[in-house]
């Protein structure tokens, strides 16, 4: 029956040069959760209840959940089993976090927004000899307070977060396996990245065209990781239509320790605040600036604000001199004249008496 097949097939033209063969290969790709820190503080002082997902393939993988921790320890690996090649090799990290017993809310995307050259990517785990090193991703999003009732995660997903949700300490490896096994271990203890101690230093002076306060003062509030701090209230000039503060202000620097590697820095963000008719907070706007700029900047710069309501509109503008300099690089300030006159004096009065 066979043989009068192959006979039918060459009379017709139709000839069989291989066997049909597999080109699908088997990897399991292991993705290690070590530690996330800095998770903003819900429910009258407490930290959340979180837990993390993977997820490759249609395959998902989740974490322990840790309990009220702004600090969780996860320590897990979590395997997942990938066949290559294949058309969608995004790898897919999310931080959630338990409201109550039956609900639970996406707390943070890692990466933020999700790109083709970012490293959760199969093809660009595999081009970095299939492994990635431990690193801190900063999570950026909306604070759980400041969620309104139309907030989902899906509307969410593209839009640059106003404010810092903390960090994850990552690893990743993929390795050709002939019988993946699927599934959460204990994480084997990893070198964290090297790590640096930093400087900023923040100089605000006046604030730009705002009409939306209607002359109200106003305050900034400046955040860095997970260091924050609060200006003083902005007063409003009637005659330039801008906002200066009422006297001389200086923002103490921020001493911080972060990965000497810039890319794992998180962002300076600035958000200009209100007060309420009936009390009470009112976010204006926002920006954002890389440490790979703050590092770049030399004197008085404007940014923009961003509008949490309209993306695509400013509320006004900020004139400020940030500087994001390695600790050990600071000069000492010269000693002053009278300081010099008092050594000096001290000196002759020695050679002679």
């Amino acid at each position: 029956m066979q043989e009068n097949k192959e006979i039918q097939e060459k009379k017709k033209g139709i000839f069989l040069l291989t066997n049909p063969k597999n080109f699908y290969k088997t990897y399991l790709i292991n993705v290690n959760i070590l530690k996330v820190e800095g998770l903003p503080i819900i429910d009258g002082g407490k930290g959340p209840t979180t837990y993390c997902s993977v997820r490759v393939h249609g395959n998902t993988i989740v974490t322990g959940t840790v309990k009220e921790s702004t600090n969780p320890a996860f320590n897990q690996k979590l395997s997942l089993l990938v066949m290559l090649p294949t058309l969608n090799d995004k790898i897919l990290v999310k931080i959630w976090m338990e409201s109550s017993r039956t609900s639970v809310d996406l707390l943070a995307n890692i990466p933020e927004i999700p790109r083709s050259d970012d490293p959760f990517n199969i093809s660009k785990l595999q081009g970095n000899e299939g492994r990635m090193p431990s690193r801190w991703f900063n999570m950026y999003g909306t604070l759980p307070d400041d969620r309104s009732m139309f907030f989902t995660p899906a509307t969410s997903y593209y839009l640059e977060g106003n404010a810092f949700l903390g960090r994850a300490l990552i690893s990743m490896n993929i390795n050709p396996c002939a019988k993946p096994i699927m599934g959460k271990s204990s994480a084997n203890l990893l070198r964290e990245p090297q790590i640096q101690d930093y400087v900023l230093t923040c100089e605000p002076y006046e604030i730009n065209s705002i009409t939306e306060t209607k002359g109200k003062d106003v305050r900034l509030e400046i955040t860095f990781g997970s260091a924050r701090e609060f200006t003083k209230s902005l007063e409003y000039k009637e005659n330039s239509k801008n906002y200066r503060f009422k006297s001389k202000h200086k923002i103490n620097p921020f001493k911080v320790t972060y990965p000497a590697d810039i890319k794992q820095i998180p962002d300076l963000i600035v958000t200009l605040q209100a007060q309420k008719f009936l009390g009470g907070i009112w976010k204006v706007g926002y920006f954002r600036v890389k440490a790979s700029e703050l590092m770049k900047q030399d004197g008085p710069k404007w940014f923009k604000f961003k509008s949490l309501e309209k993306p695509h509109s400013s509320p006004g503008k900020l004139l400020c001199n940030f500087s994001l300099t390695h600790a050990d690089k600071i000069k000492k300030s010269r000693p002053g004249i009278k300081n010099r006159a008092e050594g000096q004096f001290r000196f002759y009065y020695n050679l002679f008496y």
